[in-house]
């Protein structure tokens, strides 16, 4: 056996004996594993479907060959546009006013001296994020609505309309109205990693721009942002690419009436799917959107190298 030979030997058995040692771990990890392949990997096999004319009870192997006919489809649709169009506008919404609230949010409240208010203004910045979509579009519906709601009333006291707004059959609100809505249901939540970034800058840096007389204001646009900008960049690369899944927003808070400024991937591709039953148009749809999610990632990370010449790819 050759010199070079006994060395793989012997990083062979060192890795052995360092897995066996932390076996109980490996244990610990099969589940996240399992789950991982069974919803994550196996239904890779469905996106056959668009490029098949699938139809239900026949196996999908059977099916016939329809190559890029439900691609082509989409693309010469007339709601190709305006799927596209709302689908990056209102995540590309998220994507910049989120972390402009979760940090704005983490200074005040790291600028905050009294222990029991700003406990208090975490835990309700916080609340919302633990409260489903179900529960959030309808406290939004009650108070957006024409008849009672406490927005038009408030509106109507302060002389600043005459009649009922109805906010939520008009397309041209829908935009604002879902992006405040998930902006109050994530700041909160956001905010606690830059808290803790926040919490990791060293006092020396406080205490020397103290002695250069620096203001508040300035401590904070000349140290904590700057210390922030990485993170920052880091997290919206990674949300860049999850957050193109968030239907239940768009479908909860949609009618027919804001259809054109509300129809998404999402509630295209269920639309399609499930209510119409065509499944290898939707399938096909859906594969879209992996593209759109991988050219977001893309788009992103090059905005964040050059805001702050850092990038995650």
């Amino acid at each position: 056996m050759t010199h070079v030979q006994k060395n793989h030997l012997g990083r062979l058995r060192a890795t052995l004996r360092k897995t066996y040692r932390q076996r109980y771990l490996f244990v610990m990890l099969l589940p996240c594993v399992a789950v991982t392949f069974i919803f994550s990997y196996l239904p890779v096999k469905g996106l056959y479907m668009a490029f098949v004319d699938y139809i239900p009870g026949i196996p999908l192997e059977a099916s016939k060959w329809a190559g890029l006919k439900y691609f082509k489809m989409f693309f010469n649709s007339s709601d190709f546009f305006m799927v596209l169009k709302n689908t990056l506008a209102l995540n590309f919404l998220q994507l910049f006013f989120g972390p402009v609230c979760a940090i704005s949010l983490a200074v005040i409240l790291s600028e905050i001296r009294m222990p029991r208010y700003k406990k208090f203004v975490q835990t309700a910045s916080y609340l919302p994020y633990f409260i489903s979509w179900v529960i959030a579009a309808s406290i939004i519906k009650a108070l957006l609505s024409v008849d009672k709601g406490v927005v038009n009333s408030a509106l109507l006291g302060l002389g600043l309309i005459d009649k009922n707004v109805p906010f939520l059959t008009k397309s041209a609100y829908f935009w604002p109205i879902v992006t405040v809505a998930q902006l109050w249901k994530s700041f909160g939540w956001d905010s606690i990693l830059y808290l803790a970034v926040i919490a990791s800058i060293s006092r020396e840096m406080y205490e020397a721009a103290q002695i250069d007389g620096c203001s508040r204001l300035q401590k904070v646009w000349y140290i904590i942002l700057p210390c922030l900008l990485p993170t920052m960049v880091i997290l919206m690369v990674m949300n860049s690419g999850w957050i193109l899944n968030g239907f239940d927003p768009y479908y909860l808070l949609s009618n027919p009436a804001t259809r054109e400024a509300a129809e998404v991937i999402d509630t295209y591709v269920f639309r399609y799917g499930l209510q119409k039953m065509n499944y290898s148009y939707a399938t096909a749809v859906g594969l879209m959107k992996s593209a759109v999610g991988l050219s977001m990632v893309i788009t992103v990370n090059q905005i964040g190298r050059r805001l702050s010449d850092f990038e995650l790819l």
